[in-house]
């Protein structure tokens, strides 16, 4: 952090609020004039006399460490600026500089493009805005400039003494009786010369002086450190990003060292304790530590500074209140940057009224914020602010307190840095505001999730709706958490709304744990919502191959639609318990209950619901080896479903078709339908049906002996079902890999992995249905020794932790 001496004047200002006195009363206590206060608080009058500061200090009733401060501030600070000539002078930092190789790269290929005079550095207090400019200034190249001055503008508190502490630098004449642009222009003339503005933020109603100073120096250039544009012709503007970081903490000690922010902390932990080093056993939770503070150097530093006291391990968990543990910087550091929130805090004080409590209030948000939901919850009336919403949040952002991106429609989207967020979440509280806005959270995104699950239903742009609530997820996960504690059955509701959501993203396990945590909390809920609820909790368990659970959540659910006579809802369960009947290898169960199914949906008339129904149907077809009426059923549903323009029902018909074709040795019209598939349940996100198609692709190549397209399918598929944790699945997934080996004659490798996956079988109580069971004779039992298959599952297959390796094995072949 770099070093600068603290303001008298802001210091004898925050001295004399403290003792609740008036300018005019702090004159009158310490026998000087109110002129004499006005000008030492603004900076106009910077070097007090001892008795003035005696007198002072004895009015303002200051300790003895407290008058140590003020007179060391008198001493040292001179807001004169430096002059910094090329090879003379420079700022000499204390400690390394770490990374921005690009930014550097970015910003000096920009400065030396002749149309660019100013440059302005903006980004959020504590990413090193003034080191930037610092380190920029050493590396230029000499011969293009005839001279560098750096005019630190932080301690001028008052926007009209812009001109003066410039015309000081450059030590030209700044009396009121002449004109101080007029001097400057005539001492820069057309000297090639650098001139850096180092923090403007608090000064940029001034900053039309600055274009007036470009405008009448031709060969000048200024650079420009500010939290906020200037917002003047001819700016340029280049952001100051965080640190580069991990994406997971899960990475050894010499991956995380390439990233700057790991670097950093290590700098820095190693100043204060010098044997210290980055190790695999610390690595992830260090990595963790930077991503908690979001690459923001200062706050990194703050960090590493606790590092004599706290573990690695308690200070991650301590960041949980970051405010509260970032709060020992430098004592030679200005004090803003000796807590994070002091930095936070000198950009809150530049906002309106009206741009702080919005400032407050957008910490209700998780992740990010659209506009529309800024101002639906956000805004409590139409007249409640003086200037528009739109303003306010332009002004955040310039402020660099808000950052805007785009969404995946093309909308602005805006967020907060978690550092900022918490800050901001702190002056929530404080405003009072929190509960209410909590609850107006609940209320947009309750409703929001309502139109979601008809969206979803309906088949119609699920595309779009399955990526809303991705773009979303944070909100989400909010709301349910609030609602969960205040408003059960509004959680309850809110949960069985996003079921399908989950089911789709594979988001298997965080689902299921909202719907639980939601059942639980509204015991009392309508018999509706509840039925609801665990028809998703069956879907839920039943994708992580926990059937026995998903059959129990299904038939109380089937119950209570039974019990109200809900026929969608009752159509819904027979259909859910025939494809868990399916999973489980009872067929016949299966084929009667989507009957069942689908005579009840053909009563209700509702298309989508029957075209789902005959694809299901169609897929039992198919494995009792029944290929021509499975061709059939799923033709219709896949016409069915195109028509209703369901994007997900057209996806997983056309796979189903695709394995048909195969099946039946038609591999072009496979392979047609399986890749439009894949392309549908990609945009989808679908990564369950995404990874069964994948597999079914792998299948088609290994017909045509394409062994590396097969190798990459199945390694895509096998990864996606692994993190899914599906047994069948994933036994479908490596059985078609000990195929591929075998087809490669690479027998052992076969028969292990053949084995794993009727080891992954049996866990399960699944038998092979007839089209399966004749591949597997096929390929594995009639390829292989019995005695080899046999050996892999005499095995014990109690030790999971064995086909676990096994199946690490398979992926490791895979991706060879």
């Amino acid at each position: 952090m770099e070093s600068e001496p603290e303001p008298f004047g802001s210091l004898l200002r925050s001295f004399r609020i403290r003792n609740k006195l008036t300018q005019e009363e702090l004159a009158e206590k310490s026998n000087l004039s109110v002129r004499a206060i006005s000008d030492l608080e603004r900076g106009i009058k910077l070097t007090p006399r001892r008795d003035t500061i005696e007198l002072l200090a004895q009015a303002l009733n200051l300790t003895e460490e407290e008058k140590a401060r003020f007179e060391q501030s008198a001493r040292a600070h001179r807001y004169t600026g430096q002059k910094v000539l090329i090879g003379r002078l420079m700022p000499i930092s204390l400690t390394p500089f770490v990374g921005r190789e690009k930014e550097i790269k970015d910003i000096i290929d920009i400065l030396q493009k002749p149309y660019v005079r100013l440059l302005t550095l903006t980004g959020p207090g504590g990413t090193g805005k003034t080191r930037m400019a610092m380190e920029l200034v050493k590396r230029l190249d000499d011969t293009l400039l005839e001279g560098i001055y750096l005019v630190p503008l932080a301690p001028v508190m008052d926007p009209e003494l812009v001109p003066h502490v410039i015309a000081r630098t450059l030590e030209v004449d700044e009396s009121i009786s002449t004109n101080v642009l007029s001097n400057i222009v005539g001492f820069i003339q057309n000297k090639r010369l650098l001139m850096v503005l180092d923090n403007f933020e608090h000064l940029v109603s001034k900053a039309s002086f600055v274009a007036d100073l470009i405008a009448n120096a031709p060969n000048l250039k200024v650079i420009v450190t500010s939290r906020a544009p200037l917002q003047i012709y001819g700016e340029n503007i280049y952001s100051i990003p965080p640190m580069t970081l991990p994406s997971s903490p899960n990475i050894t000690s010499s991956e995380a060292m390439k990233y700057e922010s790991v670097n950093l902390f290590v700098q820095r932990a190693n100043a204060i304790i010098p044997n210290f080093q980055l190790n695999d056993n610390n690595a992830s939770t260090i990595v963790e530590i930077c991503r908690r503070v979001d690459g923001l150097p200062l706050a990194i530093e703050l960090a590493a500074s606790r590092i004599n006291v706290l573990t690695p391990s308690a200070l991650l968990e301590r960041l949980r209140e970051p405010m509260k543990v970032l709060t020992k910087g430098a004592q030679d550091s200005p004090p803003r940057h000796q807590a994070l929130k002091n930095t936070i805090d000198w950009s809150y004080e530049l906002l309106s009224p009206s741009e702080r409590k919005l400032f407050a209030r957008l910490s209700v948000f998780t992740g990010g914020r659209s506009l529309e939901s800024i101002e639906r919850i956000c805004l409590l009336s139409e007249d409640e602010f003086n200037e528009p919403i739109v303003d306010m949040i332009e002004s955040l952002v310039q402020q660099s307190l808000l950052r805007r991106d785009e969404s995946f429609s093309g909308q602005p989207r805006f967020y907060m840095l978690e550092t900022i967020h918490e800050y901001a979440r702190l002056k929530l509280e404080e405003y009072g505001e929190r509960e209410l806005l909590c609850q107006r959270h609940l209320t947009y995104f309750y409703d929001l999730s309502v139109r979601a699950r008809y969206e979803l239903e309906a088949g119609i742009n699920q595309e779009y709706w399955v990526k809303v609530l991705d773009e979303e997820i944070g909100n989400l996960r909010s709301a349910l958490s609030w609602a969960t504690d205040k408003s059960p059955e509004t959680a309850l509701t809110l949960a069985a709304n996003l079921w399908r959501f989950w089911q789709i993203r594979g988001y298997l396990l965080e689902g299921s744990r909202w719907l639980d945590a939601a059942l639980r909390a509204a015991d009392n809920a309508r018999d509706e919502i509840k039925a609801e609820a665990l028809h998703g909790l069956g879907v839920l368990a039943h994708g992580q191959g926990d059937y026995n659970s998903a059959d129990k959540y299904y038939q109380q659910s089937l119950q209570i639609f039974e019990s109200t006579q809900n026929k969608e809802g009752i159509s819904h369960l027979l259909h859910a318990l025939g494809t868990l009947a399916w999973m489980r290898g009872e067929l016949d169960k299966a084929e009667d209950l989507f009957s069942r199914s689908l005579e009840i949906r053909k009563q209700l008339g509702d298309p989508r619901q029957i075209a789902v129904a005959l694809n299901n149907y169609g897929y039992i077809a198919l494995l009792k080896g029944k290929l021509d009426t499975a061709e059939a059923m799923c033709a219709d549903s896949l016409v069915m479903s195109r028509t209703n323009r369901d994007s997900w029902c057209t996806a997983l018909s056309l796979s189903n078709l695709g394995r048909i074709y195969l099946e039946k040795g038609e591999i072009k019209p496979a392979i047609d339908s399986l890749l439009e598939s894949i392309r549908l349940l990609e945009e989808l996100g679908d990564k369950r049906d995404l990874a069964i198609a994948l597999t079914n692709l792998a299948c088609c190549y290994m017909a045509v002996d394409k062994s590396i397209e097969a190798k990459v399918h199945l390694s895509r598929a096998l990864q996606t079902l692994l993190e899914l944790g599906n047994k069948l699945d994933i036994a479908y997934c490596i059985e078609t890999a000990a195929q591929l080996t075998i087809t490669r004659g690479e027998i052992t490798i076969g028969a292990d992995i053949a084995s794993t996956a009727e080891y992954l079988r049996r866990s399960i109580g699944y038998e092979l249905p007839p089209i399966e069971k004749e591949r597997h004779k096929r390929y594995v039992l009639e390829s292989i020794s019995l005695e080899s298959f046999e050996l892999g599952n005499s095995r014990d297959i109690k030790h999971a932790i064995y086909w676990e390796k096994e199946i690490d094995k398979c992926l490791e072949w895979l991706n060879s």
